[in-house]
């Protein structure tokens, strides 16, 4: 994962421009409240997604962290809480991280439909070995093609949390609807049913009589 500093203050007056947030986990007994620049954490995010760790300074001390949870406003969808988790960066932590796809799949090309399963993996290592997300490359992929989790390009240096017969991606047969033409009955073929069942086509005036 990339590193990126964050400088963290204490809680003080509220401050529009500054994200409330928490930061516990090792090395920290209990935890400790503070605060972030909005500005700065809003654009690391976007920029670099969540699965990063944040080199938090403090009070002297630096806090290798995790981004653990982001609350936002329900309204703007802005960020208004930001939970921080310092990790060791010498043991081995489970993170979840994102299964993306990517390349112009033959199978799709051919008719197919590729059907995603699953979108996040769980993965154990050590934080600066653990990636961002888990890229699979479907260009060569076909007609017929089953991903499991055992299938996904995993490195040495992690290993694999999620079971491993779980399906990720599968590419299918097109799927063919048969639209049955609706029988309508033939001119005529209404009056033949009724005089072989023996009944009596009347006519109007003859009904009322």
């Amino acid at each position: 994962m990339k590193t990126f500093d964050i400088a963290l203050k204490n809680r003080g007056a509220k401050d529009p421009e500054m994200l409330l947030a928490v930061l516990y986990g090792h090395g920290i007994e209990g935890s400790i409240p503070c605060m972030v620049h909005k500005k700065d954490f809003i654009k690391l995010a976007k920029t670099n997604g969540r699965n990063i760790i944040l080199n938090c300074q403090m009070d002297d001390k630096t806090y290798p962290s995790l981004i653990k949870d982001i609350q936002k406003d329900v309204i703007t969808l802005e960020p208004i809480h930001l939970d921080l988790i310092a990790v060791s960066l010498d043991q081995e932590i489970t993170m979840s991280v994102k299964v993306n796809l990517e390349g112009d799949c033959i199978g799709i090309k051919n008719g197919g439909v590729l059907q995603q399963s699953t979108f996040h993996i769980d993965i154990k290592g050590k934080p600066i070995d653990l990636p961002e997300s888990i890229t699979i490359d479907t260009s060569l992929m076909d007609i017929g093609t089953h991903i499991k989790a055992s299938d996904l390009p995993l490195e040495e240096n992690f290993s694999l949390i999620t079971p491993e017969y779980e399906s990720i991606l599968t590419i299918q047969e097109p799927k063919i609807e048969m639209i049955a033409e609706e029988e309508t009955p033939a001119e005529g073929e209404g009056s033949a049913d009724a005089q072989e069942s023996g009944e009596e086509t009347k006519t109007p005036e003859a009904a009322g009589n």
